[in-house]
């Protein structure tokens, strides 16, 4: 799944690959069915979190934001979201 064209066209590139990684992410975990594959691809996120905190500051990181750490964790034990 490729993300929007117009954030392309807004965002500078460092932000538009820390937006894509997101939304890859999410793409694989929201279809209804998942491989382990696909779950190994969602490591991603990890990567989303941590830029995260390098491009808005640690103290930016909500609740929400550090679930994503244990959203492919969550998923294996259940199915996709």
């Amino acid at each position: 799944m490729d993300t929007p064209s117009e954030f392309h066209s807004i965002l500078h590139k460092e932000a538009f690959d820390h937006y894509s990684l997101l939304i890859k992410s999410l793409h694989m975990l929201l279809k209804t069915e998942i491989i382990e594959n696909d779950l190994t691809q969602c490591e991603y996120l990890i990567k989303f979190v941590g830029y995260y905190e390098i491009y808005y500051e640690a103290k930016y990181i909500t609740f929400n934001v550090h679930t994503l750490l244990h959203i492919v964790e969550s998923v294996k034990k259940t199915d996709p979201l």
